[in-house]
């Protein structure tokens, strides 16, 4: 799957070949049509790092199939209610204001059902965004929570806590055992409390990547972020591509990658930004990503989020060393500052696939 070109001593770089691969041997390469549904990076970049060749089990594929068609499904439900949420900004002008006046929505959501109906059936937004937005409405009104804002983000964990479990009692995971388990690890750096949505959320979201991990038999490589570019130069030559969490990929950043004076690979279509070009957009959340390189300073990594065309070369993105040390997060979702990494030795960032699922 992974190509490696050495540069000098500190430069390396993997290639992960363009499209996807046939699903049969001697088959078309197919186009790769990018992560589908809100919060599957960490599949996706599964997928990526091994080549699409993972060995899973009749089951577990039937499992995995059936999470990301749900997160597909939810992710358009998920888009539609922010629809009706700037059509509320707009209509009762609240942008930068207070969404505590429930009551005057719900005595208003009548006319923004209407006005939702007229501009579907002027195809200006997807169709089945009024019925979305009824579901949302009854919900709302049922509910205790006042501020709209909060209940959305309510109402959008509960539906990941009902996937990502059916999910892992598909998978026949002792939930409980796990929970215990994250807890105590949590603990160490920041508790955690399963007892809150929120909470339960996060720990769930962890078991069901460890879980994928599990599958896709990725293993951690002995990296921190205080540590040398040359160390995560050799690991990289060491064990191929590497998948790591952190607030970085494609759309984290305020302005537009650039390209970069020396960092050209026959392998990408490569751009990124330089420390002073780098500015992080406000309100993001972790993501996964796949590095595939060092040079001249740079990580080089792979976006699972982005498409590639078989007949096309797959983008990648270079941003400053000292940029990704401070943006990259722990296998247990944390950002912990360079200067108490120490404090942790316990922690992991990278995850390689194990030798042999190395093609």
């Amino acid at each position: 799957m992974s190509i490696t070109n050495s540069f000098d001593s500190f430069s390396v770089l993997r290639a992960i070949p363009s499209g996807k691969p046939p699903k049969q041997e001697g088959g078309r390469i197919r186009d790769y049509k990018g992560m589908k549904g809100d919060g599957n990076c960490h599949l996706y970049a599964l997928k990526l790092a091994t080549g699409f060749q993972a060995e899973l089990t009749a089951s577990s594929k039937g499992n995995i199939t059936n999470h990301r068609r749900k997160i597909t499904e939810l992710d358009d439900i998920w888009w539609k209610r922010q629809t009706t949420i700037n059509l509320i900004k707009l209509s009762f002008q609240f942008i930068g204001g207070s969404f505590d006046t429930k009551d005057h929505i719900l005595d208003n959501s009548q006319s923004l059902l209407q006005l939702l109906v007229q501009e579907e059936s002027k195809q200006k937004m997807r169709q089945g965004t009024t019925a979305v937005a009824v579901d949302f409405f009854n919900k709302y009104r049922a509910s205790s929570v006042i501020n709209i804002l909060d209940f959305k983000q309510d109402l959008e964990k509960e539906e990941r806590i009902g996937n990502h479990s059916q999910f892992l009692l598909a998978e026949r995971l002792p939930l409980g055992a796990k929970f215990v388990q994250l807890k105590t690890t949590y603990n160490a750096i920041c508790p955690i409390d399963i007892g809150s949505q929120r909470g339960r959320y996060h720990a769930l979201h962890n078991v069901f990547t460890d879980h994928l991990n599990d599958l896709f038999k990725m293993q951690p490589c002995q990296w921190m972020p205080n540590e040398s570019i040359e160390r995560l130069a050799d690991i990289i030559r060491e064990k191929g591509t590497v998948v790591v969490g952190a607030i970085l990929g494609a759309e984290h950043a305020l302005r537009p990658p650039h390209s970069l004076e020396g960092i050209e690979f026959d392998e990408y279509a490569v751009a990124g930004w330089t420390e002073s070009t780098y500015q992080e957009r406000e309100g993001v959340s972790g993501h996964s990503i796949v590095l595939v390189g060092v040079s001249q300073g740079y990580v080089i990594f792979v976006d699972p989020a982005i498409p590639c065309r078989a007949n096309e070369k797959r983008k990648a993105y270079a941003i400053p060393y000292s940029i990704f040390c401070n943006k990259v997060t722990s296998t247990l979702g944390f950002k912990i500052p360079v200067d108490k990494i120490t404090k942790y030795p316990e922690q992991h960032y990278l995850l390689a696939p194990t030798p042999a699922q190395m093609v």
